[in-house]
């Protein structure tokens, strides 16, 4: 895996990272917390190796092929992971986690008619 993320393919790195988190937020369900934990520091090391081995490690270069941060890759990976769980295993990876509730999305307001009703 580790090589896999230090070919510097930020798209194949993110993706190997994701399945890292998933495997530990799937142990944390389990209750296998002793590998959840192995899994959570090898996917820490992992980011790092990988950010750590960018080309001079330049703002340029992290911005175009570095990885997200590794706290806003958890938070995607949680989300995305939960959409596939039961609603009490969700809940329970949630509470344990401590990840709060999403926003909810609120549409624009509507604009104002302008006066006379709009009509000319």
């Amino acid at each position: 895996m580790l090589s896999e993320i230090l070919e510097l393919d930020p798209n194949t790195a993110n993706a190997s990272l994701h399945r890292v988190v998933a495997q530990e937020y799937l142990c944390k369900i389990a209750g296998e917390d002793d590998r959840a934990e192995n899994f959570k520091r090898t996917g820490q090391a992992a980011w790092q190796a990988y950010q750590n081995n960018l080309p001079k490690n330049t703002p340029e270069n992290t911005k175009r092929i570095g990885l997200p941060p590794m706290q806003q890759l958890r938070e995607d990976e949680f989300w995305q992971l939960s959409s596939q769980l039961t609603p009490q295993a969700a809940a329970y990876l949630q509470n344990i986690l401590g990840v709060r509730p999403r926003a909810p999305v609120t549409p624009p307001p509507n604009p104002s008619p302008p006066p006379g009703g709009g009509r000319t």
